[in-house]
C-alpha cells in the first residue's frame, strides 16, 4: 500500500477532473494525512482544481460501512448534483 500512496502523491499534478475524497478519521489502513497531502499537491499544481476532502471523524477505512453512512451518502449525492 505504501508504494501506491507514494505513486499517487508523485502524480497528483496529473489530476484534472473534479474529485471528492472521503477518508475515515480513524482509518488504520491508510493515512488521512496522506489524503490531505494529495489534495495539497493537486492544489499546488492546479490552484483552481475542483478537489475536496471530507474526513469523517471516528470512521474507519470503509466509510460506507460505518454508522455515518447516511451522512456520507448525502454529501456524495449533493456533490454529484453540483457536478
Amino acid at each position: 500500500m505504501v508504494i501506491q500512496g507514494k505513486k499517487a502523491l508523485e502524480h497528483a499534478d496529473r489530476l484534472t477532473c473534479p474529485t471528492l475524497i472521503f477518508h475515515g478519521g480513524a482509518d488504520e489502513l491508510t493515512s488521512p494525512e496522506g489524503s490531505a497531502e494529495f489534495v495539497a499537491r493537486v492544489l499546488e499544481a492546479h490552484p483552481d482544481a475542483d478537489i475536496h476532502l471530507r474526513v469523517i471523524d471516528g470512521a474507519c477505512h470503509e466509510v460506507l460501512n460505518e454508522p455515518e453512512k447516511a451522512m456520507v451518502l448525502r454529501d456524495l449525492l449533493l456533490w454529484v448534483e453540483k457536478h
